[in-house]
């Protein structure tokens, strides 16, 4: 099946878009750096090992995509301003994490990582205010199927360079690390099982299913597995809610049920690390909290500045001296906010998520809206053990940002 299979159904859910040829040709441009910002191309390392190029150089090749996100403001103000509006918690969020430059133990860096976070929400902008939630599914599905794809490949081709020799066992694949190919198979695990709840995408989701679920197993990454099953139950369970003759009655003991199945997997925390084959460590995760924590009651207001602190010149001996490996974030989505913007900068990230519970409940209403909502609980797993939340880099952060902003945009025609 060519793409061109693919990219009709997107095309003609979009005829705007489809009959301007200059769009058109930026979309085809944006898409392709979209797929590049996954790391499928640059990080394989021209052999060399993974520091051949650094997360600077990588930050630059979201330019491309932040212009493309631009144009499609451009062509939707309105709706683009009705997102914005709607998410103003994350906009305020972003402001102070500029304005944290100015308590950072590491000022540059601090200055150019907010660039990087700036361009990601735009980017994530554009996408929503321009696509309707469906196309962006879609979009977000082909986008991580040739991420697994690629992997996978590599895989069957023998390829030395996709194992990932930094970590214990697992393959990294076409990225920089086995836990990213992780985060990637997880939400791409979501995506293409929520496409085979819509006709017509069942093919598209079928194949990002099945390359998923490979290469989630290639990682053999504990916090993906994770992510990946709250996904799917997330997914199971916003489709079940969201079906018209579902008793209106059940919606909200079904909605405390789940609330309560949350509360005993994170009460049988040491039993869940164990059964997924890992020890409570972690892989020495305690560790890194215990000295994140330290460091977040040094500075618990403001923090040491926003993606400062683990690549500070100033902090690195101190760093060296408490761990035997080099570490560059906390592993932990809410401790490494924490540990940036402090509690400010932590209520303006919870009041942004906590805004998103209407919509997303709305959403429930709406197929290709009810994916997004179990991306994101999928995201938030994940993020317990790993900082993809507000990272400048972080494929995970975009792909969540697009997914909030699909939610509270208004429906397309």
């Amino acid at each position: 099946m060519t793409i061109t299979a693919y990219t009709a159904p997107l095309a003609k859910s979009e005829p705007r878009l489809a009959r301007n040829g200059a769009a058109t040709a930026l979309f085809a441009v944006g898409a392709i750096c979209f797929t590049i910002f996954t790391g499928v191309v640059v990080t394989r390392d021209a052999v060399f090992g993974v520091n051949g190029l650094t997360n600077e150089h990588l930050r630059l090749l979201a330019v491309p995509l932040t212009l493309f996100g631009l144009v499609m403001i451009l062509g939707r103000r309105r709706e683009a301003g009705v997102i914005a509006w709607r998410s103003m918690a994350l906009v305020v969020l972003v402001v102070y994490a500029w304005c944290s430059y100015l308590w950072s133990v590491d000022p540059p860096t601090t200055v150019l990582r907010s660039v990087a976070i700036l361009m990601t929400m735009l980017a994530a902008l554009g996408l929503a205010a321009h696509f309707s939630a469906l196309s962006l599914v879609r979009m977000t599905a082909i986008v991580l199927t040739v991420g697994t794809g690629a992997s996978v490949f590599q895989f069957m081709i023998g390829d030395p360079m996709v194992w990932d020799t930094l970590a214990w066992g697992g393959l990294r694949g076409a990225f920089s690390h086995k836990n990213l190919l992780g985060q990637v198979a997880a939400m791409a695990v979501v995506l293409g099982a929520g496409l085979l709840f819509i006709p017509g995408q069942r093919v598209l989701g079928l194949v990002c299913v099945l390359l998923a679920l490979r290469s989630l197993h290639l990682a053999n990454s504990a916090t993906a597995m994770a992510a990946a099953a709250a996904g799917l139950g997330a997914l199971g369970l916003v489709f079940l809610l969201g079906r018209p003759d579902f008793p209106r009655a059940m919606k909200p003991p079904l909605l405390i049920l789940s609330i309560g199945a949350i509360g005993v997997a994170i009460l049988s925390y040491d039993f869940i690390v164990e059964l997924l084959g890992r020890n409570t460590t972690l892989t020495g995760r305690d560790e890194i909290w215990r000295f994140t924590l330290d460091h977040i009651a040094q500075e618990p207001i403001f923090g040491h500045g926003f993606r400062a602190f683990w690549t500070a010149p100033s902090e690195l001996g101190r760093i060296h001296t408490f761990f035997e490996h080099e570490y560059d974030q906390s592993h932990s989505s809410i401790l490494q906010t924490l540990l940036d913007l402090g509690i400010v900068g932590f209520s303006i990230f919870a009041t942004w998520v906590l805004l998103l519970i209407k919509p997303a409940i709305a959403a429930f209403a709406h197929p290709a809206r009810r994916i997004m909502v179990a991306l994101l609980a999928c995201i938030a797993v994940n993020s317990l053990t790993e900082a993809v939340i507000l990272s400048p880099t972080g494929f995970t952060w975009l792909i969540m940002q697009i997914a909030a902003f699909a939610l509270v945009a208004r429906e397309h025609p």
